[in-house]
């Protein structure tokens, strides 16, 4: 799967847009299939809808897909898998074992309603504990089942070529007093 991402990232970068509905049209789908052929799709779209005067859907960027696998995760139990994709600085804030315990005694698993991420946008995230990298900062709506929905922001920062989840100032302090956020 690395080689045909590899191969449609090269084929995106030197194509025009009018070039690429037939590099990805019938027949021509090669070992892609499915959800990885719908994926590139999205992604190829994605990457020209400035070229088409488009505007970038919030929901489809790297730091905003992020952020919905983490509440995905979150709200589903999988604490274990949120705690993998946290910053691996944060890491050394909090361990695996507080991270999951503190979600378990605070997140109400099994609640989630829908996820709404209203604006991706630079912004600096002084005072967290981190290194370089670009920053994000996603504005989300939360809706739980019961129709309680919220709305905040939370940060995202490229490590490599990953986007990773940053805790914010008030979880940093908890942890770092040994107490659980929230």
């Amino acid at each position: 799967m690395q080689e045909a991402r590899a191969g449609l990232d090269d084929l995106a970068e030197r194509a025009r847009p009018d070039e690429l509905d037939g590099e990805l049209g019938a027949g021509k789908e090669g070992h892609l299939a499915g959800a990885a052929h719908e994926q590139a799709r999205l992604c190829l779209d994605r990457r020209h809808e400035p070229l088409r005067g488009g505007e970038v859907d919030p929901a489809r960027t790297p730091a905003g897909m992020a952020q919905v696998d983490l509440l995905e995760n979150l709200y589903n139990g999988r604490f274990g898998q949120a705690y993998a994709d946290l910053h691996p600085s944060h890491q050394k804030v909090v361990s695996r074992t507080q991270f999951i315990r503190c979600a378990r005694e605070t997140i109400p698993v099994g609640t989630l309603d829908s996820i709404e991420i209203l604006d991706v946008f630079d912004e600096e995230t002084k005072g967290l504990v981190l290194g370089g990298g670009p920053t994000k900062a996603v504005r989300i709506r939360l809706t739980l089942t019961d129709g309680q929905s919220t709305t905040f922001v939370n940060h995202e920062v490229k490590v490599g070529q990953r986007w990773r989840w940053v805790l914010n100032r008030e979880a940093i302090s908890a942890y770092q007093a040994g107490r659980c956020p929230g």
